[in-house]
């Protein structure tokens, strides 16, 4: 058994427009940002997420 917690949320359509999806320079550096705290080890990527961003 993993000894990290498993934290998810069900997002609505309106949510992710609302968070601010549609605003590419934030996207690119949230997602720069999750990679460079990936290499880090501060958070983990599911496995077949991994596979895609390592590939």
């Amino acid at each position: 058994m993993s000894k990290h917690p498993i934290h998810f949320n069900y997002l609505s359509q309106d949510d992710p427009i609302q968070a601010g999806a549609f605003d590419l320079p934030m996207v690119i550096d949230t997602a720069e940002q999750a990679m460079l705290d990936f290499e880090q080890q501060k958070i983990l990527f599911p496995e077949k997420l991994c596979r895609f961003l390592i590939r």
